[in-house]
């Protein structure tokens, strides 16, 4: 992938964002359950046999990554621990799927050939009766049962998070799913980057890195301006942004902000922690004779062959090719 991250790193941000929609659904259930309004129709879009439902999602997503070790795959151990967790959530919730369909089909239909009844089958309709007579309560029971085992697949999910810290793309979800975090884990955000990351700059850091090697520039510098004042947490923001700005400028061939912003950006560098966005600035500039020459503007032309050797100072001095800095 174009910013280092693997195909495990994409499943698992899949994992997390169906959990935080497994979480929704299934509290959007109890409201109707509890308004005595929930229908069969509600609880497949929660759990059933294929893609349609969340849970079925969530599962085959975490047996794809947890039980089939391999390079880039979480430690093992967190890994089938979730597994199991949501595992046991799916067949619970199957057992809370087929309450609802014999409340919803079940005891009409009884109902009905009772009230049709001559006499004859009376006996094994009473039966039928005091079967599904049970089938609110079991119907409570498995509720509780997949709210417990939710609880629980959330508390290893916080486990899974922390294992995976150096994750730009669960970074780069979190961040952006701020409210829904919030409420899953019923915590400050603050308070769950902190048990994750360690702090909120280190997740701040590493999302804005990881949108920076993905070439999402505007997303980057609109990050940068959310991002926490973390006096552990040592990156160079306001230079970051203006690169951020002059990549953004420069995909929008608005090659005069472009070259302000990066003009300032190399000016306030760190060439070993930044080379990588060195040389993809660099290649960005050395266009220009071919495009901005096309349009007439000798100026800007001239301009970008400066900063072009600026750069190239600047890379000769760091020495070999870096990566893109990781949050630590």
């Amino acid at each position: 992938m174009p910013d280092g991250s693997t195909a495990a790193d994409s499943v698992l941000v899949g994992i997390v964002r169906e959990f935080l929609l497994a979480h929704q659904t299934l509290g959007r259930l109890v409201e109707r359950w509890d308004g005595d309004r929930l229908s069969f129709a509600d609880i497949q879009e929660f759990v059933g046999d294929d893609e349609s439902s969340v849970l079925f999602r969530l599962k085959e997503h975490c047996h794809a990554l947890f039980r089939l070790p391999g390079p880039g795959v979480t430690p093992v151990r967190t890994g089938e621990l979730f597994d199991l967790a949501v595992g046991s959530l799916f067949h619970e919730a199957m057992k809370l799927r087929e309450n609802v369909y014999q409340r919803e089909v079940y005891v009409p239909r009884v109902e009905q050939l009772r009230r049709e009844s001559t006499g004859e089958a009376d006996s094994i309709l009473r039966d039928f009766e005091k079967i599904l007579g049970g089938a609110a309560m079991r119907l409570a029971e498995s509720f509780e049962e997949t709210r417990s085992l939710l609880g629980l697949a959330r508390q290893q999910l916080g486990q899974l998070l922390a294992d995976n810290r150096e994750n730009g793309l669960v970074a780069r979800f979190l961040v952006e799913n701020e409210e829904r975090v919030c409420e899953v884990f019923s915590e400050t955000f603050d308070s769950i980057l902190e048990s994750v990351y360690g702090s909120p700059g280190r997740a701040f850091r590493l999302a804005t890195h990881s949108y920076l090697a993905s070439a999402y520039f505007e997303e980057a510098r609109d990050l940068m301006a959310r991002a926490p004042q973390d006096r552990d947490v040592a990156w160079n923001v306001v230079g970051l942004r203006d690169y951020a700005s002059g990549m953004n400028a420069f995909l929008r061939g608005d090659y005069d902000a472009s070259l302000g912003f990066l003009e300032s950006w190399v000016n306030d560098v760190s060439p070993e922690t930044e080379r990588a966005y060195l040389e993809l600035a660099r290649s960005a500039v050395a266009r220009l004779p071919n495009i901005a020459d096309t349009q007439g503007d000798a100026p800007i032309v001239a301009r970008g062959r400066r900063l072009e050797e600026q750069i190239d100072t600047f890379l000769a001095a760091s020495g070999e090719a870096g990566s893109p800095p990781r949050a630590v």
